[in-house]
């Protein structure tokens, strides 16, 4: 299709809310009891990232502080070391 040159098209997982970092924003496309967060560009109605804490679902400890905390998500893991925290506001 092209050249080795040309950059290649972004593997599919890097959309999956697990790789996601702190400045990132995310989408919900699933429901609040069962969200599906999707990366996606920063823009109007998106959720931003304000901070990520990895080996953990304890949100209430970890989001408290955060300046400009709303939301918050958690990823629980059957491997806990795989467990994260977004802690997150709207845009």
């Amino acid at each position: 299709m092209g050249s080795s040159g040309d950059p290649s098209p972004a593997p599919e997982s890097s959309t999956d809310a697990r790789f996601v970092k702190a400045g990132q924003c995310v989408v919900n496309e699933g429901s609040n009891d069962q969200p599906e967060l999707k990366v996606v560009e920063c823009g109007a109605k998106t959720l931003e990232v304000l901070a990520r804490f990895d080996g953990t679902i304890d949100f209430e400890a970890k989001c408290k502080d955060v300046p400009g905390y709303q939301f918050h998500y958690f990823f629980d893991s059957e491997l806990n070391p795989l467990d994260f925290v977004l802690c997150l506001k709207q845009r």
